[in-house]
């Protein structure tokens, strides 16, 4: 793996908390949900055992089964969070941006689940996990597991998609969350994202996404400009995820099987 390139800290002790805290960094870390709730002075204490990273695009942040000796917290850019199938394919499983924290907080040498790559040139603050055991564990913890929540309802409603739901209710259903998050979470903003990038969204080939997207701009829910997909009518989208013969093949020959039991003699 490449490695980012690094501007280090220039103190290790907090020798000035005032102006350390009121720092660009301090102001980032204090951003950041998981340390939103931590005093001033451990925020400037943290602050002084940050160095920022930098990271091209296709760079990657963190890997899959790799320790976890720091956590990163990203400052700008996105990335994307993703996991590979036995034959290779990619699945992304969410996009993050500016304020995500990257990495466990809270078990030392724990294994990455998935591998984060950098969608577009970022840069982030990387943390030393041993400074984050002199923190506020009660506040540390909570602050935390609210973030493992989050992530938790995002993956659980991508594998609802996959279970329940043939392509183009699942890639209508894709395309009407990241429109509606689109300010809770910028990163996600579609116009970001090319038809390549949403196909290992949604778990397909890009000619199969395509073909479903040209089926919405002919209905009128989208637009297509420059490869990029815009939203015209997202009520349109709403009523392909509705329709029941949208629903996955399974689900329907199990639901009819258990029909039949019920009604056998």
């Amino acid at each position: 793996m490449d490695e980012p390139t690094e501007c280090l800290s220039t103190s290790i002790t907090c020798k000035t908390p005032h102006n350390d805290y009121s720092s660009a960094r301090g102001h980032a870390l204090r951003a950041c949900p998981v340390f939103a709730q931590l005093c001033d002075e451990e925020i400037t204490l943290l602050a002084s055992h940050t160095n920022t990273v930098h990271y091209n695009s296709g760079q990657f942040l963190m890997r899959r089964g790799e320790p976890s000796t720091h956590v990163l917290l990203i400052t700008n850019g996105v990335a994307q969070m993703s996991v590979s199938a036995l034959n290779g394919q990619e699945f992304i499983i969410g996009m993050v941006g500016r304020n995500t924290l990257l990495g466990d907080c809270l078990r030392e040498l724990e294994p990455q689940p998935m591998d984060v790559m950098a969608h577009e040139p970022l840069s982030a603050l990387r943390i030393a996990r041993h400074i984050l055991q002199i923190l506020d564990p009660l506040v540390l913890s909570t602050g935390f597991n609210l973030l493992l929540n989050e992530r938790l309802q995002g993956t659980l409603e991508t594998l609802q998609d996959l279970a329940l739901f043939n392509l183009r209710p699942r890639l209508a259903r894709l395309l009407t969350r990241m429109h509606n998050n689109e300010e809770k979470n910028p990163a996600g903003r579609l116009t970001r994202y090319n038809q390549g990038t949403l196909a290992s969204m949604v778990g397909a080939s890009r000619p199969r996404v395509n073909e479903h997207l040209q089926y919405f701009r002919q209905i009128g829910a989208i637009e297509i400009q420059a490869g990029l997909v815009l939203i015209r009518q997202v009520g349109l989208l709403e009523q392909q995820v509705l329709a029941p013969e949208r629903i996955a093949p399974l689900i329907r020959s199990t639901s009819y099987t258990n029909r039949q039991q019920i009604s056998a003699p």
